[in-house]
């Protein structure tokens, strides 16, 4: 099954620039999250307590968006990017947080875990490797590629 998702007609691949920007987007949304949080709960917890939840919330908002039905999270969807096992099909739960949680790897790693999706056949990263996953462009397999092409 290794080049089902290369194969004419299959979908194709979520390129560095897209994926980076869907990224973004999606810190982006977290850090407005986590600063209302920061600012409600500064006098009630810990700072390392607060932390740890930012982290949890972290994790269940990519584990839980990209084993939804529309496998993405915000940033991804608006960048036509989806999230599905390398066979091509939807991710369970746990293997969205095992993807996700792998992303914790990449922190220790200093980002070179990022690296793997310039080697790879599949275009991914470390934690879809770990994870087994493969992000992939919506849309029709003929559709022109715009400037986030890389």
């Amino acid at each position: 099954m290794d080049e089902a998702i290369l194969n004419e007609g299959e979908p194709r691949l979520g390129m560095f620039m897209r994926r980076a920007v869907a990224y973004l987007v999606d810190t982006a949304i977290l850090c407005a999250v986590f600063l209302l949080m920061r600012l409600l709960l500064d006098d009630v917890l810990e700072p390392l307590y607060i932390n740890i939840l930012l982290n949890v919330i972290t994790l269940l908002y990519f584990s839980i968006m990209e084993s939804s039905s529309r496998q993405a999270t915000i940033g991804k969807g608006l960048l036509g990017l989806i999230v599905t096992d390398r066979d091509g099909n939807a991710l369970s739960f746990g293997r969205a947080l095992l993807r996700n949680f792998a992303r914790y790897i990449n922190f220790f790693l200093f980002g070179l875990g990022y690296l793997t999706l310039f080697f790879t056949k599949r275009r991914q990263c470390l934690h879809d490797l770990i994870g087994r996953t493969c992000v992939v462009r919506e849309g029709e397999a003929g559709e022109e590629d715009d400037i986030f092409q890389m």
